[in-house]
């Protein structure tokens, strides 16, 4: 993340701003991060499929209710 959509992000108050650094940010890395993103959740969801939970979703907000 670049330092200037780094800052705008943390201290952007409107939302066509905010709206364009997200943007920025998640076109500019989230394809590159897909082929490996997606196989890596395939594998969290088989896993916590083994331990009893539906999917990661229900894994990660049953440990957050505990906390």
């Amino acid at each position: 993340l670049s330092p200037y959509l780094e800052r705008v992000m943390q201290i952007e108050k409107d939302y066509d701003r905010l709206l364009w650094a997200w943007k920025g940010w998640h076109d500019g890395c989230g394809n590159k991060v897909r082929p490996v993103y997606l196989p890596f959740v395939d594998l969290l969801n088989k896993n916590v499929k083994e331990n009893g939970y539906h999917d990661l979703s229900v894994s990660v907000s049953i440990r957050i209710d505990h906390v």
